[in-house]
């Protein structure tokens, strides 16, 4: 799946032949995970993090690592709005479906940066999928953030996410289906 974006929404362009082992509904259609990312609040809090100059946020979430979705950097005070969403097909669900992984970094840092990339991890979280098609999780999801040899609770981000089915059109884009 190739994940385009145009005014910070996600639209999902795929041909069939690169949709190897997705949950297959009937003809053309597949089992997906809509994603809408708001917002994280509470991260790199000014009186915690005093030393931080660059407050330029990605999101990146998952279910299967190797089918990442990065959403466009972000300004944040230490507040980032993002409003995007996107959507993941799914294999083996629910044996190999369980979480939405998610990782909320800071880019071109001259602080605090664990390698010389410039980016560093300022919240993760494994959020438990709806089960059930048509069903909605919606909130705010704690984060948890790199501390020493472990890691501290810092911050949360908004997001929703809705099991769905999704149809794939002769022009290889995704549309959601209603029943």
């Amino acid at each position: 799946m190739e994940n385009s974006l145009s005014n910070h929404r996600c639209k999902s362009t795929i041909v069939e032949s690169g949709i190897p082992n997705k949950v297959k509904l009937g003809p053309n259609v597949y089992l997906g995970l809509r994603v809408k990312i708001g917002f994280a609040e509470d991260i790199d809090n000014p009186i915690l993090h005093p030393y931080v100059v660059n407050r330029h946020y990605c999101l990146a979430t998952w279910i299967d690592p190797s089918e990442e979705f990065r959403t466009l950097p972000a300004l944040g005070l230490p507040d980032p709005v993002w409003d995007t969403e996107c959507v993941f097909l799914l294999n083996k669900f629910p044996d190999d479906c369980t979480s939405l992984n998610l990782e909320v970094t800071r880019i071109n840092s001259v602080i605090g940066a664990a390698t010389s990339s410039g980016v560093v991890t300022v919240g993760k979280a494994m959020i438990p999928l709806p089960t059930q098609l048509y069903s909605r999780i919606a909130g705010r999801f704690g984060l948890v953030r790199p501390y020493g040899e472990g890691y501290k609770e810092e911050g949360h981000v908004a997001l929703s996410m809705e099991l769905r089915k999704y149809i794939l059109t002769t022009k290889g884009t995704l549309m959601g289906v209603c029943n």
